[in-house]
């Protein structure tokens, strides 16, 4: 409960005519040896015209073992916005505790149609003193085995499936790379070192196999020894 007050305590700042989508993704929690990619998918989706609102439905939901995570993401009105975009995201687990957050804007500019010459990422992110190239809190170090949702707002891993996979890296990286991403390597893609935005990384929802271990532990020392 603490951690849901927690979310709308970071409600404080200037708000624009925003709409607030909670998407609620299931999943079989009594699946056996499900990794290393097993299906999540969309079991509703609500929208709110307050955080309260959205917060409330958790509360009522949660705790649901058949659920993976509930998703609340602030959407702007009158904005054109790709699926992958918002003004802030939040996801809460399946006891509705607030687990991590985005609270700058990822909106693409979309021939710089913003208030600003700089496009509405830059415009929200102003008005509300917050900065994309400095990460949310972190929950995860290099060489931690986790979870990685794939879903809209993580461009770069497959939807309605979770695999498991090893951090390789923490944001920000280096200039070239996303810098809301950590580094991972995951067992589909072997020495090559994919993104996964820092919202779509969870904790293992089941025991990990030593062998797949021992396999992401290699591919992570191979990498380094590769640099």
């Amino acid at each position: 409960m603490s951690s849901l007050r927690n979310a709308e305590n970071e409600r404080s700042f200037p708000q624009h005519n925003s709409l607030f989508q909670l998407t609620t993704f299931r999943y079989n929690p009594d699946q056996r040896n499900p990794y290393p990619v097993f299906p999540v998918s969309v079991s509703s989706r609500c929208f709110f015209h307050r955080c309260e609102d959205a917060l409330q439905t958790i509360r009522r939901k949660a705790p649901d073992p058949f659920v993976y995570c509930f998703i609340i993401h602030e959407i702007p009105f009158d904005i054109e916005i790709g699926p992958d975009e918002s003004i802030a995201e939040y996801v809460f687990d399946s006891y509705g505790s607030l687990f991590s957050s985005r609270t700058y804007a990822i909106i693409s500019d979309r021939g710089h149609d913003g208030p600003t010459t700089t496009g509405w990422t830059e415009y929200f992110n102003s008005i509300r003193k917050t900065d994309w190239s400095k990460p949310e809190q972190l929950h995860f170090r290099s060489g931690d085995i986790v979870e990685i949702h794939g879903r809209e707002g993580n461009q770069y891993f497959p939807h309605d499936q979770v695999e498991i996979g090893i951090i390789s890296s923490l944001p920000p990286n280096n200039e070239s790379e996303p810098k809301d991403c950590y580094g991972v390597i995951t067992l589909s893609s072997p020495g090559v070192l994919d993104h996964a935005p820092i919202c779509s990384v969870f904790k293992p929802h089941f025991i990990v196999k030593d062998i797949y271990k021992r396999k992401l532990d290699g591919f992570l020392i191979k990498m380094y020894e590769n640099k």
